[in-house]
């Protein structure tokens, strides 16, 4: 079981590397943009955290109909503003897997309710 005082160290060593890193690349006048992409690429999150995905088993992607879910993301997203100094954060997204959407009634709703339609964000040219 890990306890709070070794999450807290491992967030510490994060924050510290990325400092460094920072701290590095901003003398050569690189800045690096952090991408958290979600809600694609999140498996060990849901694996860890199982009622954030659609059918509470772990399998990504997250569930977009609750409201715990997009809660969960803003306080991700919270914590990668904190260790970079830059206003923006790619979240990447092209890759997920939009069918468990489509069949989740959680996600159906929130879909509807925004009017959010599906377009593929990658096309093969003919």
């Amino acid at each position: 079981m890990k306890t709070h005082h070794t999450t807290t160290k491992k967030t510490i060593t994060l924050f510290a590397t990325c400092l460094l890193l920072y701290a590095g690349t901003a003398m050569a006048e690189i800045n690096i943009i952090p991408e958290i992409d979600m809600p694609g690429h999140n498996g060990a999150a849901c694996y860890c955290y199982k009622w954030l995905s659609c059918t509470q088993n772990g399998k990504e992607p997250i569930c977009l109909g609750r409201n715990s879910t997009i809660e969960f993301a803003e306080k991700v997203y919270d914590e990668a503003f904190q260790l970079f100094p830059y206003e923006y954060v790619s979240i990447g997204g092209d890759e997920v897997n939009r069918r468990r959407w489509s069949e989740c009634s959680e996600c159906n709703k929130r879909i509807d309710a925004m009017g959010i339609q599906y377009r593929p964000l990658q096309t093969k040219r003919p």
